[in-house]
């Protein structure tokens, strides 16, 4: 939008955008929001996210799916730092070396 009154391509623009980030908003309340969050459940939320990266990264709308690209690599950083930082953890260092890598 460069000002003014937005037009149609800006609302779908917006309605596109909105919905998802709906999904990234409803996986952290439910993540969040529960004081007992079982591995079962984490394991759901992640898949979900995952779908949503997957569909929006082959999206038609250009913006979006450029976004979605990017969050995906950032997410996928993460969350190997976060199986490379678990498997420190719980194994030696040899084998957390070869499953890490």
């Amino acid at each position: 939008m460069q000002g003014g009154i937005p037009k149609n391509l800006d609302w779908d623009n917006t309605k596109y955008f909105t919905e998802f980030l709906k999904i990234f908003h409803e996986v952290i309340k439910s993540v969040s929001g529960s004081l007992l969050v079982t591995s079962s459940q984490y394991f759901h939320e992640i898949c979900k996210i995952l779908r949503v990266f997957k569909a929006s990264c082959g999206s038609r709308d250009p913006l979006l799916g450029s976004m979605a690209e990017r969050m995906k690599l950032k997410y996928d950083k993460y969350k190997l730092s976060f199986v490379n930082f678990s498997f420190e953890k719980l194994y030696d260092k040899d084998n957390a070396d070869f499953l890490g890598a």
